[in-house]
């Protein structure tokens, strides 16, 4: 038996956001480009769909390209899919999962997001950068939850 080289990342937060918001913001091109993407975003949002974001790092100045296909889906509760970067072609697949509870009646979400299947020396950077990315996450889905409830009043 082959014994595995790969970690996991697994980050637990709790977003001031519903589920259907939340999902709604990992799901749709327009949202995805305002939290996560700030060159390109495609995506077809069923399994078997591909999915591809171009992000330019601040601090390098380069783009970067991460694509992949759509694994599963479940509205408002899991959205997981195949993870590749262009640039970095001997790197192999990944697998990215997040997972959406309700909490407080629904008003609140608990993400669980989980990457698995990474190289060991790849590990560190890409932990990183999803902690940054889950901070605009909540972010952009706070300022989505008070501007919902703004209207309702």
């Amino acid at each position: 038996m082959r014994e595995s080289n790969t970690e996991e990342i697994k980050k637990t937060i709790t977003i001031n956001a519903s589920p259907e918001v939340v999902f709604r913001v990992l799901i749709n091109e327009t949202e995805l480009m305002q939290w996560f993407s700030n060159e390109r975003t495609l995506l077809e949002p069923q399994v078997g769909g591909a999915w591809m974001l171009k992000n330019c790092r601040s601090y390098t100045g380069k783009i970067h390209t991460m694509r992949g296909k759509i694994l599963e889906i479940i509205q408002d509760k899991k959205l997981s899919y195949t993870w590749n970067v262009d640039e970095y072609p001997d790197i192999p697949e990944t697998i990215v999962t997040w997972m959406i509870e309700p909490l407080d009646g629904g008003r609140m979400s608990e993400i669980k997001l989980m990457h698995s299947d990474l190289a060991n020396n790849d590990f560190e950077d890409t932990d990183k950068n999803w902690s940054y990315f889950i901070g605009r996450l909540v972010e952009h889905c706070k300022d989505k939850q008070q501007r919902s409830s703004d209207v309702g009043h």
